[in-house]
This record gives C-alpha cells, structure tokens and sequence, in this order.
C-alpha cells in the first residue's frame, strides 16, 4: 500500500512539473517575415512565415485558452480571413505535441483549427530553424548535382521548406546542373535533422534534351 502510494505521489508531482513548465506556440511577430518565434499563451497568433502559404496560415485572436501547458491545449478564438475586408470566422482550436527548440523551449507544434468551414491541421516550429535549414538543403542539391562544380549549379531563389511534423520536414527548389539542364528537387530531413535528396527530375520547361541526372558520390 506504501509503495502503491508513493507511486501515485511520484505521478502526481511529475505531471504538475510537465504541466507548469514554460509552454510556447510559434507565432509571427507581424506580417510573416522573421518568421515564428516562440510566444508563451499568446492571446493573438498569426502562423504565417516566410515559407508558408496564406491557404496554410491562420491569423488568431481573442484567443482564450484552456489546460495551457497540458498535453493539449483548447481554446475558443476569432480567425481573421486573408482578404479586404477581413472577415472574423469563430473557430475552436487545440495545441498539442511538444517538441523543443535549439534554445530549449518547449512548445506546441501541431495546431488543429475548427470552424464552419472545416478543419484544418497546422505543424509549427519557431523561425530559428527555417533559414539555417533551407541552406543545407541548397547545399544538398548542389552536391547532389556535382560536388566539384559546386560554383556552377545554380539553385533558385524560390526554395520552400515545409517544416511540419519532425521527421518530415520536406523541401523543394529548382536547379540547374552544369550541363544547363534543369531539375525539380525535392528532399527532407529525418528525425535526426539529415538531409535526404528523394526525387531530381527534369523541369518542365528544359528546352534540352534533359534526363534523369546522375546522382554524384
């Protein structure tokens, strides 16, 4: 009987612990630009960044929250539309799936928002990661295209990184290799933020007569 109860004191304790702990939503400080940083029990968020579509966005307020720092959060809130003028939908929301960023905040990451027009799914992560990422991944598909021509394979300046759930974080540009062919990349990065190039395929407008490139060493 001791043991059973001191068992449930130790539960007890280490669910108020988890649930006190500083909880954070990655929200945008404006208009999307700097991209998501952590807000703790924001009352306002908008999830727009720069690698984000306005039909994948949400622009939240009044937001009234429930069970904050709990494994799910709940809250009832106003959505402002992307269009003039901007149209206040009444929505439900839940915040769930910690994960942790490079300075060590512990935050939600899977957004799902409820209104009359449906329900939709948002994964978030603070900005920090975006522009280090999106990097890696031009550096990867240069490699990919030739490791010693490195200089000359050109990457567009469009790269979109998609940072959803962990594990899935996916990419896409267009590059063109040294022979002047062009290609649609597409990659992700695993659990363990590695970089995989999935799929290289010749762009729909290459004038030349491109095929699959031969993936380097």
């Amino acid at each position: 009987m001791l043991l059973a109860t001191s068992a449930v004191v130790l539960l007890l304790c280490s669910t108020a612990e988890a649930a006190s702990r500083a909880t954070y939503l990655p929200c945008s400080t404006s208009n999307g630009a700097r991209g998501l940083v952590p807000k703790q029990k924001p009352s306002s968020c908008l999830t727009l960044d720069p690698t984000a579509s306005l039909a994948g966005s949400v622009d939240l307020v009044k937001l009234r929250w429930r069970h904050w720092g709990a494994t799910t959060a709940t809250a009832t809130a106003m959505s402002l539309s992307f269009h003039l003028p901007r149209e206040r939908v009444p929505m439900t929301v839940s915040a769930s799936r910690w994960e942790y960023d490079s300075a060590g905040h512990r935050y939600y990451s899977h957004l799902r928002v409820r209104s009359r027009y449906g329900t939709g799914d948002l994964w978030l992560a603070p900005g920090s990661v975006y522009p280090e990422y999106r990097l890696i991944f031009r550096d990867g598909v240069r490699t990919y295209l030739g490791e010693s021509a490195l200089a000359v394979v050109r990457v567009s300046n469009n790269t979109q990184c998609n940072f959803g759930s962990p594990g899935v974080w996916r990419c896409t540009t267009t590059a063109e290799a040294p022979d002047g062919c062009s290609y649609d990349m597409k990659g992700h990065f695993d659990r363990e933020y590695d970089l995989t190039i999935d799929t290289a395929t010749p762009s729909a407008d290459n004038t030349l007569d491109c095929g699959p490139p031969v993936r380097q060493p």
